[in-house]
């Protein structure tokens, strides 16, 4: 009886396959954490985010575009209709430019700059009559209605075209000097209290563009206007009379300058309001982009989303600098200047904030000043 041959049974297993059983298996296992990692990763990113949208939610601030849609008023108490009319009216006038222009006259027997003034305000008596009925107007809101992303449909509410507002400003300011200049120092006083309706019309624009025009424009009204014309200004009153030639101004009028001058807290809601829209387009540009990731792509979704999450956080931050009543103890709650990456982990890691995180130290300077 023969016995059966177990030579095929007992030949070892050669060394290479026995290498390459333990390269898959690894790579198996390895394959298993990088997919647990990325899961991992995920949930922290989208926790992250989360619970700073749950915050701010909470906390009753606007965050997503619907939030910032305006109430509806009628035409005839909204400034900002007869402000777009204002505008038409400057461009029905002839639209003359004041770039060639001295920003003011060099003094009182600068004839030069008046001869090229008073054609112009007289040119656009239409205008500055509008702008006067828009002070008069007890609201102002822009019909803001977003329907759709802003980032998505590149929307122009987040880049507002003001640039009929600014020549206004202008005709304003060029408007008071000439006011002065004549003699009739209460329209002066009036047309600076123009401006400043207009600027505050301009401050109910929620997006943070709008209200650095305001500053500005409120900067141009205090540099080359008051400074001017508020030092020899001629004041009604009986102790006082001033010379036939000159209209005084009333001492109510003053007042009521000086009042608006110093009222600070519409300014400060304006610009809490653009640092509200801010972390609301940053929101919307994380969730537009991580919504267009396929394929492979997708595997970024939470680097994108952590960054959004530390966005919102310097923007929340910024809205409680915002809320302090002096710029020393807004400095100190300022989040850090921005670093500007270097490595190239820390340029990937930060690329969204590196683009839409803006340093805002300086125009929170502005607006405190």
């Amino acid at each position: 009886m023969t016995q059966p041959d177990s030579t095929a049974d007992e030949t070892p297993i050669p060394v290479r396959y026995r290498w390459l059983k333990r390269i898959s298996v690894g790579c198996v296992v390895l394959l298993v954490a990088l997919v647990l990692l990325r899961l991992w990763w995920g949930s922290v990113a989208d926790r992250r985010l989360q619970a700073e949208i749950d915050r701010i939610v909470a906390a009753g601030e606007p965050l997503f575009p619907r939030d910032f849609d305006s109430p509806s008023i009628p035409d005839d108490r909204n400034a900002v209709v007869v402000l777009k009319q204002a505008v038409t009216a400057w461009e029905a006038a002839g639209a003359m430019e004041f770039d060639q222009m001295d920003s003011g006259p060099t003094g009182p027997s600068d004839h030069g700059y008046w001869a090229q003034v008073e054609p112009i305000v007289k040119a656009n008596a239409n205008t500055l009559a509008l702008l006067r009925k828009a002070r008069a107007m007890p609201d102002a809101e822009w019909d803001i209605r977003i329907t759709t992303s802003p980032v998505a449909s590149m929307d122009s509410f987040m880049m507002p075209r003001l640039g009929g507002q600014r020549r206004l400003v202008r005709l304003l300011c060029r408007t008071a000097y000439y006011r002065y200049h004549t003699g009739d120092h209460d329209e002066a006083i009036e047309t600076l209290r123009d401006i400043l309706a207009l600027v505050r019309a301009v401050d109910k624009h929620p997006t943070l563009m709008a209200h650095m025009f305001s500053v500005n424009s409120r900067k141009l009204v205090f540099a080359t206007t008051v400074e001017s014309i508020v030092p020899q200004l001629t004041i009604d009153s009986p102790a006082d009379r001033p010379a036939e030639t000159v209209r005084p101004a009333t001492r109510a009028h003053v007042q009521a300058l000086i009042a608006e001058l110093l009222d600070d807290e519409l300014s400060r809601q304006a610009l809490i309001r653009g640092l509200y829209c801010e972390r609301m387009s940053q929101l919307d540009m994380v969730s537009h982009l991580t919504s267009l990731m396929v394929g492979i792509a997708r595997l970024n979704k939470p680097l994108f989303r952590l960054d959004g999450a530390h966005m919102m956080q310097r923007s929340s931050r910024s809205v409680d600098a915002a809320r302090q009543p002096t710029w020393p103890s807004a400095l100190d709650r300022l989040p850090p200047e921005l670093v500007r990456p270097v490595t190239r982990m820390h340029k990937t890691a930060r690329a969204l904030s590196t683009i839409l995180t803006s340093n805002l130290t300086r125009g929170m300077q502005m607006h405190f000043r």
